[in-house]
């Protein structure tokens, strides 16, 4: 992403296989690749999500799934390889299980 400034606060969707989750409470934290068929691409987003019922279905590794929310600017993280990445960071609103 070039100018990611340019879209705080801005809405978006995005379909992708989640990569892993963290849950704690409410709270899900997890990330998606946009490319899963594609090995070496960069097209990981980092997603936060509070839940809205308690009975909502879990998020799994390998989950397809498409998450509405706003962009909220980028993070730093670690790949495999501990090189440092930058990667999009959404605020989803909701979180729709592909099945």
């Amino acid at each position: 992403m070039r100018n990611p400034n340019n879209y705080i606060d801005k809405r978006t969707f995005f379909s992708g296989r989640v990569l892993d989750v963290s849950e704690s409470g409410n709270k899900v934290t997890f990330r998606i690749d946009l490319y899963p068929d594609k090995i070496g691409t960069d097209g990981h987003i980092r997603i936060t999500y509070n839940k809205k019922y308690d009975d909502e279905p879990h998020i799994l590794n390998d989950d397809v799934v498409t998450i509405y929310g706003t962009f909220q600017g980028t993070e730093k993280a670690y790949n495999i390889l501990l090189n440092e990445i930058t990667m999009p960071k959404i605020k989803a609103e909701y979180v729709i299980i592909d099945e």
